[in-house]
């Protein structure tokens, strides 16, 4: 099940990428569509399933359905939205999160030592030697400010000002609200600390002061452009 550039899958149904630099609010994103709209949202990364699939009920709650496993749910749902950590490959519709970088790349690396068992250190992870490669590059090879059919989003919106971009995604997508979101998140951090870490950013910030130069020399430009730097 891919895109074409039309924005449609393989077997005729609409389609919208949903994008992300990893630990930017993809999953939060997805968890809105399943709580507010009722959609169901599948992923390219197997990994999804084994590691949503380690709690009971978490892939309930986010509205994961398995690309291979959930014919299914697809077949009852016109609309396609598929999580990628992926560089584009076409030119269909996609809504882009963006997050505070020194907060992304601390989450990234809390990620992978937690959940995936990988001890990536920071300063790999800032430099981009760690897939999917450079958070700049990322949000430059998407270009979510200039990309056709994109929908930016911040993080920082999504955990701050839901309502606003719930409506966002209303008029993005095409489709009703059926009811207004509740914020699990202390229950998802509840029963799954690894993966739900922290929600915010003020202490992901803090803790990449020790490599804040390195990442400014590589990153500042994109944070001045997106004002999370003045």
């Amino acid at each position: 099940m891919f895109q074409s550039s039309t924005g449609a899958t393989s077997d005729g149904r609409r389609s919208i990428w949903l994008a992300s630099y990893p630990r930017s609010g993809n999953t939060m994103l997805r968890y809105l569509f399943n709580q507010v709209f009722d959609l169901k949202t599948t992923s390219l990364h197997d990994g999804d399933t084994r590691v949503f699939g380690a709690v009971a009920g978490i892939s309930d709650l986010i509205g994961h359905y398995d690309r291979a496993a959930g014919a299914d749910v697809a077949a009852m749902q016109d609309l396609q939205l598929i999580k990628t950590h992926e560089e584009p490959t076409d030119t269909g519709p996609a809504i882009y999160i963006v997050r505070d970088g020194r907060a992304a790349l601390v989450s990234y690396m809390h990620y992978l030592r937690q959940v995936e068992g990988v001890s990536a250190e920071l300063p790999a992870i800032i430099r981009g030697e760690v897939w999917p490669g450079s958070w700049s590059d990322h949000f430059r090879k998407w270009s979510p400010l200039t990309r056709p059919r994109t929908l930016l989003l911040r993080y920082e919106d999504l955990t701050g000002n839901t309502d606003n971009v719930c409506d966002r995604l209303a008029d993005f997508v095409g489709v009703s609200a059926r009811r207004n979101f509740g914020n699990e998140f202390p229950t998802l951090h509840a029963v799954f600390p690894q993966f739900f870490h922290r929600g915010g950013n003020s202490a992901n910030i803090a803790e990449m002061k020790p490599h804040l130069a390195l990442f400014d020399i590589l990153h500042t430009d994109l944070m001045k452009q997106l004002g999370y730097y003045a």
